[in-house]
């Protein structure tokens, strides 16, 4: 019994919370925004620039590394 009710509230929250008609419009005005000015957007997501950057050092040593390996 207090295992169903307590069930039946996680899904009532789950519902609450998570649902697709509360987030649907704001989901959508929200892409629309960052898809007219992708510039701006990605210049403000310092977070995304790091990870770029990063994938590209380790791609450059990797090739660097690559290289002097087959020197060998």
């Amino acid at each position: 019994m207090v295992w169903t009710a307590a069930q039946e509230q996680g899904f009532a929250l789950l519902q609450q919370q998570f649902s697709a008609a509360l987030h649907t419009d704001r989901f959508w005005s929200r892409w629309d925004l960052v898809r007219t000015q992708l510039q701006q957007h990605r210049e403000a997501n310092v977070v995304g620039q790091l990870l770029n950057h990063h994938t590209l050092q380790s791609t450059r040593y990797l090739s660097k590394w690559i290289s002097e390996k087959n020197k060998t």
